[in-house]
């Protein structure tokens, strides 16, 4: 998930944005996020939850369909915003 969500970052940080790259990136993560809570069997409600909440956020982005760098850089907050909450709480 850091690779896709840093190559997104990357790309607004050099305002080069490219639409179709950004679905890219932006499917891989959902379909990756489908797998955060299945990959830690027994994990607490709370982490399932913020899973869920990452899952949702990045469905978002890419429902958003971000066509330039301002658009990308307002879809992907959120998505930051989430995994660094997660990471900061259960890392």
């Amino acid at each position: 998930m850091a690779h896709h969500l840093g190559e997104l970052r990357t790309a607004v940080k050099a305002q080069r944005c490219d639409a179709t790259q950004s679905r890219q990136n932006l499917g891989t993560l959902l379909a990756v996020s489908t797998d955060v809570g299945p990959a830690f069997p027994g994990v607490e409600q709370p982490f399932l939850d913020a899973a869920e909440h990452l899952h949702t956020q990045v469905q978002n982005a890419l429902q958003a369909a971000p066509a330039d760098c301002a658009a990308l850089a307002t879809a992907i907050k959120p998505v930051s915003d989430s995994c660094h909450s997660c990471h900061e709480k259960y890392r």
